[in-house]
């Protein structure tokens, strides 16, 4: 759910440019006025340039335009977009009049910040879409343990420029402090930092960990920091580094201490849900999911998380609903629209699925995810020429994948290629080297039931499950080939025992 961290150059270079009196920001004032009128109240912060003499500074940066949209989110006249989808500007490549049009904002904040010891520079501007002009500017020369202030400040003029009058429970949030330890508050946002740049690697989730943990242990009060910390651990079993049964006591114990610091905090009740998905407490994870979208409903992995387990539910058009939530606060963010466009897979809309992925693959053409389920689509439509194209187009080399180009060399009917593929996880099979994330029994399972082969499918699926390795069986329309078969039906009863009596609104599979 992250994007990978840009270069920091730069994002630096234009607005340096207009701190030193030029008057064209790094976006391009210049632009010329959208057609039509903008909503003023959808805001989009852009990543903040990092100019500190320190390169090893940038996480500081990062973390005050996270944390700016987090304070500038609880103001109720706003809509901002989340972080996920501003990500990608931080480059500086795109003027105001492209940033507008793809997030549909009538309003873009964009600044710099220069760390130097225990000083912090922070240059701000908040710009008009439609017309270009500048509406409010301000530069901030503080201690780094005011920063608080300046993001209230920040949001406070914000909503003046922009004529939203703060009631006072507003402005008592906007000002909420929440931790005075300033060294608990740079480590908090170093592990910010490492999740969301460095989270796909063992070592990037483990410096997260270390920096939470540390972030705690400085002040055992900070809520948000043992939110992330429960997070971070989950993450560990997650991606298979740790084991769910070393991971969950230690999630479970700081998402219980977040939400004791702070009952009324969404990340919290978040990070809860998420424990308790993993522990197996759909119900309870339901709750505290609902719970966290009542605290703050415009945090957008609120609704995209819910989401993901609604899907997994088989609930399909209440997680629709979620995740389109989720892309209204940030319409660019791929896992998101990864997210709607498998919803819509599982539901047989391949496509519909189809034409939204078609939309949004042009915001990262080399996000493989995007290529695989496009592939999917495909053979589910009888495209195989096509399916190919996307399964050999992304950069992703997996199993997942070359099982999915085996199944569509099968329904090619290419036999060659696909014994070629075929053989790799037989050989795999029986090497037994470990758990693998996608077992070769599975890619063999499928492989056999795209070549027409059930009866051995269906084996090499009994012993996988008899193994206790699991596959998304019950909704996969991979598998649909399989599912007139009484033995099929078996084994996802055994794949998900503890799901059969909670999926209240369940949509039932159609007939095939």
């Amino acid at each position: 759910m992250t994007e990978r961290a840009s270069e920091e150059g730069k994002s630096g270079e234009g607005i340096r440019a207009w701190l030193t009196g030029s008057g064209k920001p790094r976006h391009g004032l210049e632009a010329k006025a959208l057609p039509g009128r903008l909503d003023k109240l959808r805001v989009a912060i852009l990543p903040l340039a990092n100019i500190s003499p320190d390169p090893n500074d940038l996480y500081f940066a990062d973390g005050m335009t996270e944390e700016l949209i987090s304070t500038m989110s609880k103001i109720n006249g706003l809509n901002v977009v989340a972080r996920t989808s501003v990500v990608r500007y931080k480059s500086g490549e795109r003027n105001i009049e492209e940033i507008a049009r793809e997030l549909r904002v009538g309003t873009i904040l964009e600044g710099s910040v220069r760390k130097a010891g225990e000083r912090v520079r922070i240059t701000v501007q908040i710009i008009d879409s439609d017309t270009s002009s500048q509406l409010w500017s301000e530069s901030y020369d503080r201690e780094m343990k005011d920063v608080f202030a300046i993001q209230a400040d920040v949001s406070e003029n914000v909503a003046n420029a922009l004529r939203i009058k703060l009631q006072g429970d507003e402005k008592a949030r906007l000002t909420a402090e929440p931790t005075t330890n300033a060294d608990a508050h740079a480590l908090y946002l170093k592990g910010v930092y490492y999740n969301a740049n460095e989270h796909l690697s063992e070592s990037g989730a483990i410096k997260a960990i270390n920096c939470f943990e540390q972030a705690v242990k400085l002040d055992p009060s900070y809520a948000e920091a043992h939110a992330f910390l429960s997070d971070s651990y989950i993450t560990m079993a997650a991606d298979g580094y740790w084991s769910l049964e070393r991971a969950l006591p230690l999630a479970k114990a700081s998402a219980i201490k977040a939400i004791e610091l702070k009952p009324n905090s969404c990340e919290g009740h978040r990070s809860m849900a998420v424990v308790k998905f993993f522990d197996s407490d759909w119900k309870g994870a339901e709750s505290e999911f609902k719970k966290a979208i009542e605290l703050n409903p415009k945090d957008h992995f609120n609704h995209s998380y819910w989401a993901i387990i609604l899907g997994g539910l088989g609930r399909f058009d209440e997680a629709a609903s979620e995740v389109r939530s989720a892309l209204d606060l940030s319409p660019i963010d791929r896992d998101a629209n990864v997210c709607l466009a498998f919803i819509l897979y599982y539901q047989r809309k391949f496509v519909d699925a189809i034409a939204h992925l078609q939309r949004v693959i042009v915001f990262d053409p080399d996000f493989a995810p995007f290529h695989g389920l496009l592939g999917l689509c495909y053979l589910k439509i009888s495209q195989y020429e096509r399916a190919v194209e996307e399964f050999r187009n992304g950069k992703e080399q997996s199993n997942r994948r070359l099982c999915n180009l085996a199944v569509a060399y099968a329904k090619m009917r290419n036999v060659e290629a696909c014994g070629k593929i075929l053989d790799y996880f037989l050989k795999l099979a029986d090497a037994k080297s470990g758990r693998e994330q996608f077992p070769p029994q599975f890619a063999i399972a499928r492989i056999k039931a795209a070549m027409g082969m059930n009866e051995e499918a269906l084996s090499y699926l009994e012993n996988a499950v008899g193994q206790q390795m699991y596959d998304d069986l019950e909704f996969d329309p991979i598998y649909d080939d399989l599912r007139s078969d009484p033995r099929f039906n078996v084994l996802v009863a055994k794949c998900s025992p503890h799901l059969i009596d909670l999926r209240a609104e369940r949509i039932h599979m159609p007939e095939l």
